[in-house]
């Protein structure tokens, strides 16, 4: 019943306290391991707000690094706000400095799609932008929010050829996403 107060007042200290109380006991009760964290780190929640630790994006370097170039395009994809990309049709090729492969990129009905070339001469005909020339994990550093496409392309003048716009407005179209929200408490 608690939970019912907090959400419709999350300002309620007695409430909160009250259920902060009730979710401890839970948790010390609790003999699965995930079931105890829960409960705890709702009560804590509720005690003590959100943590507040300073972190810049939700995925490590080495996470990138370690990602194969089709995960990062599903990255790309997952990071993808729906509604701000309805109505809006983009088609560029990725090509990955490194070893010289293509991926052909499309966005339509706010879906971001890909498929790896496989004749590396023919790449995707219908693209707005020629292509991105960008490396897999600047790429995924890009999509986390570690790295500036802005910053990259004035560093580097070659990193786009084609329609510079095109590729920014594809970026400004992903989000990023929190790393800690609440779990008690509505946002």
């Amino acid at each position: 019943m608690l939970k019912h107060v907090v959400f419709a007042e999350p300002d309620n200290q007695a409430a909160r306290a009250l259920q902060a109380d009730a979710l401890e006991q839970l948790g010390y009760q609790a003999e699965s391991g995930p079931w105890r964290g829960f409960y705890l780190t709702g009560a804590q929640e509720l005690r003590n707000g959100l943590p507040t630790g300073k972190r810049s994006s939700t995925v490590s370097p080495d996470a990138i690094r370690a990602m194969t170039p089709e995960m990062v395009l599903d990255f790309l994809a997952m990071h993808l706000n729906g509604p701000k990309a309805d109505g809006k049709t983009l088609r560029f090729n990725w090509v990955q400095p490194e070893n010289g492969q293509i991926y052909a990129l499309s966005l339509e009905n706010s879906v971001l799609l890909y498929k790896k070339v496989s004749d590396k001469n023919a790449p995707e005909k219908n693209a707005l932008v020629t292509e991105l020339r960008l490396a897999k994990t600047a790429l995924a550093a890009v999509a986390a929010g570690q790295l500036s496409l802005a910053e990259l392309i004035a560093e580097n003048a070659d990193v786009i050829s084609g329609d510079k716009d095109k590729v920014l407005e594809f970026f400004s179209l992903l989000d990023s996403f929190p790393l800690m929200f609440p779990i008690m408490t509505r946002f």
